[in-house]
């Protein structure tokens, strides 16, 4: 989540990355533009993909309250349930992503 210096708070999210690679976003520090750049392999590849395939979906969310992006239902009603039964042992942390390796 990022908050614009008018106040605007902006989510940007991605889910069911099924044999997919993830996304990340380089932000130009000068002129505020984003850039997205896919995940790769040890061997520089971005994906084996084989047709059909489905594409992760992405969201941005935009709102003057963190509250109400917080409290939005969009990321739950665009995930499919999870197939887990006993989701006790998962436990959250937080993780960076740099140049494509996480830290």
């Amino acid at each position: 989540m990022m908050k614009s210096a008018e106040g605007i708070y902006i989510n940007i999210h991605e889910a069911a990355l099924v044999n997919y690679p993830a996304m990340i976003l380089e932000v130009n520090r000068s002129s505020f533009g984003l850039t997205s750049h896919l995940v790769t392999d040890a061997m520089g590849n971005k994906a084996y993909l084989q047709t059909p395939f489905n594409t992760p979906w992405r969201t941005i969310v935009v709102s003057d309250k963190a509250t109400d992006i917080l409290s939005s239902k969009i990321i739950l009603n665009l995930n499919e349930p999870s197939k887990i039964e006993d989701v006790s042992w998962i436990k959250p942390m937080k993780f960076v992503v740099y140049g494509g390796r996480c830290m």
